[in-house]
């Protein structure tokens, strides 16, 4: 996994009940995020017919965190999708959190590439009203990764096969106080950049926020 680091303050933010708009683009748009798609426009294979994408939270700290501490939080079925930022919806309970470690995972297409997986990591921190602790929702499995029970079907996200539905994901949080175990069940994958309608736009790769790369 690429993109967690021990040796930074930058976070992305996250909060419990919104959304946010994250760029997924080619190698060549880094540093361009918002002139992705005339950049990536000759490397459309690199979208490899999409197959969605889910972001997963860990509440360990970038210097602990395991392949196996992930909970999927948020799924988009329509992604990567030309190289358009991505709307991500927040669960409601989704536990506050100072300093935690994301994941953004893609799963391509089975029509579109050979045996693979995608995962990008990145420090981000939950402002949420709930303050206990997660301990129940979809495990983020891996698919193709040496060492990992594979689950020998894609796509990964965008099936039922894997009762992974769009939007915020189920979550289970035990103690604390705030949302509970409410959980939003809106799933509309706008994928509005505006900050306008609960929507939080990722910052751009500048001091080490996450711009997730599909070919890199």
């Amino acid at each position: 996994m690429h993109g967690a680091r021990k040796d930074t303050n930058v976070q992305l933010t996250l909060t419990a009940g919104r959304s946010v708009s994250i760029p997924v683009i080619c190698g060549e748009a880094i540093g361009s995020e918002n002139n992705a798609l005339p950049r990536c426009s000759s490397d459309m294979n690199a979208l490899h017919r999409g197959g969605g994408c889910a972001l997963s939270i860990s509440y360990k700290s970038a210097a602990t965190v395991t392949s196996n501490d992930f909970t999927m939080f948020s799924v988009n079925y329509d992604c990567p999708n030309n190289f358009s930022p991505v709307n991500f919806q927040i669960p409601a309970n989704l536990p506050a959190c100072a300093d935690c470690v994301c994941a953004w995972t893609w799963v391509p297409s089975e029509q579109g590439s050979a045996d693979e997986m995608y995962m990008n990591g990145f420090n981000c921190r939950v402002e949420s009203s709930t303050t206990g602790t997660l301990v129940g929702g979809p495990r983020l499995t891996y698919f193709a990764v040496p060492g990992s029970r594979n689950p020998g079907f894609r796509p990964r996200y965008n099936n039922p096969r894997t009762g992974v539905k769009n939007g915020p994901q189920d979550l289970q949080v035990s103690g604390g106080g705030g949302a509970g175990t409410t959980t939003t069940t809106n799933t509309n994958t706008n994928t509005n950049t505006n900050t306008n309608g609960g929507n939080t736009r990722a910052p751009n790769n500048n001091g080490g926020n996450p711009v997730l790369c599909v070919d890199t």
